[in-house]
C-alpha cells in the first residue's frame, strides 16, 4: 500500500512539473518579439509605389491590325484615328467612317507600314496612370487608390481612352498621389522614397 501511495505522489509531481514546464515554455513564446512583414505592416503600414498626377495631354499607342494597308475597326473606336496620325513607320491615310455592309465595320487606311499590328499614335488628355491602378468594381465602377496621410483611400475615377499599357482618367485632381501597389481602402500605407 505505502508504494502504491509513493508510485501515484510520483506521478503527481512529475505531471505538474511536466505541467509548470510546459506554461514557462507558452509564456517565454508569448513574449519573444516576431519580426514578420504582417506585424511591420499594422505598426508602421504597407509599403506602397504613387505616382503624382497632373493632367496633361499624351500620346497613347492604339493596337490596328493591318492587312493590304486597311484595317478594320468597330465604329464605336473610329472616332479615334484620324488622317495623318502616325502609325509605326506610316501614316493614316484616310478613316472611311461608313459602314462596310459585309462586316459592320469601319475602315481606317494605312500606308507605309507591312501587314500586322501596328501603333496609332492618339492624342489623349486626362491623368495617365498605368492600368493596374484601375480597381474595377461591381457594377463596372472604376477607382484608384490615393494616398491621404498615411491612409489609401478609394476615389472613383471614369476611364476616357486606354492603350494596352496606360489608362486615360478623369475624376483625379491634379497633385493627387496614385497607389500602384495593391491596397485596399483604409489601409495603412508607407510610401515608398
Amino acid at each position: 500500500m505505502k508504494q502504491k501511495t509513493l508510485i501515484w505522489i510520483a506521478l503527481i509531481l512529475a505531471i505538474v512539473a511536466l505541467i509548470g514546464y510546459r506554461a514557462y515554455r507558452i509564456t517565454s513564446e508569448a513574449r519573444r518579439v516576431v519580426a514578420n512583414q504582417t506585424r511591420e505592416q499594422i505598426d508602421t503600414g504597407i509599403s506602397v509605389d504613387t505616382i503624382k498626377v497632373t493632367k496633361q495631354t499624351g500620346i497613347l499607342k492604339i493596337p490596328l491590325a493591318v492587312e493590304n494597308g486597311r484595317a478594320l475597326v468597330s465604329c464605336a473606336r473610329v472616332e479615334k484615328f484620324a488622317a495623318g496620325q502616325k502609325a509605326d513607320e506610316g501614316v493614316v491615310a484616310s478613316v472611311l467612317k461608313n459602314i462596310d455592309i459585309d462586316t459592320g465595320m469601319c475602315r481606317v487606311v494605312v500606308t507605309g507600314t507591312t501587314n500586322g499590328t501596328v501603333f496609332v499614335d492618339v492624342r489623349a488628355t486626362g491623368y495617365f496612370v498605368p492600368i493596374p491602378a484601375v480597381v474595377m468594381g461591381d457594377g463596372g465602377t472604376q477607382s484608384v487608390m490615393i494616398a491621404d496621410g498615411d491612409i489609401a483611400r478609394a476615389k472613383t475615377v471614369k476611364i476616357i481612352d486606354q492603350d494596352n499599357d496606360t489608362a486615360v482618367l478623369t475624376g483625379l485632381a491634379d497633385g493627387d498621389m496614385v497607389i500602384i501597389s495593391r491596397v485596399n481602402d483604409g489601409d495603412k500605407i508607407r510610401i515608398k522614397q
